[in-house]
C-alpha cells in the first residue's frame, strides 16, 4: 500500500486499528509525506514534525525503506526510482 499525503488525517482515531489490521494481514505500507503545503503556509516546526511523525507511524518498518519525506510536490520525482524498485521487489513475495 502506498500512502501519499500533504496533510494530517482527520480520522486519526482509526489509525491504530487500521495499522493493526494491515499488520495482521501482512500488508506492507509505504508512506510519503509531501511538505509543500506546510512550507507554503509557513507552518511551525511543531506542526511539521507532528505530520511527519504521523506518516512515519503509518509506514512499515524499517522506516528507511518505507518512509519518504519530500519538500514539495515536484520533489516526488526524486523518489520515483527508489520507490518503484522497492515495490517491484515485493512482486516475488507471497500474498495472503
Amino acid at each position: 500500500m502506498v500512502i501519499v499525503t500533504d496533510g494530517e488525517s482527520h480520522d486519526f482515531y482509526n489509525l491504530d486499528k487500521v495499522i493493526g489490521d494491515c499488520e495482521e494481514d501482512d500488508i506492507e505500507r509505504f508512506g510519503i509525506a509531501v511538505l509543500g503545503d506546510y512550507n507554503r503556509q509557513n507552518k511551525s516546526s511543531e506542526e511539521v514534525n507532528k505530520f511527519i511523525k504521523e506518516i512515519a507511524s503509518i509506514s512499515s518498518e524499517p522506516l528507511h525503506d518505507h518512509f519518504f519525506n519530500v519538500s514539495d510536490e515536484v520533489a516526488l520525482l526524486s523518489i520515483v526510482d527508489a520507490l518503484g524498485s522497492k515495490i517491484f521487489a515485493l512482486e516475488g513475495k507471497n500474498c495472503p
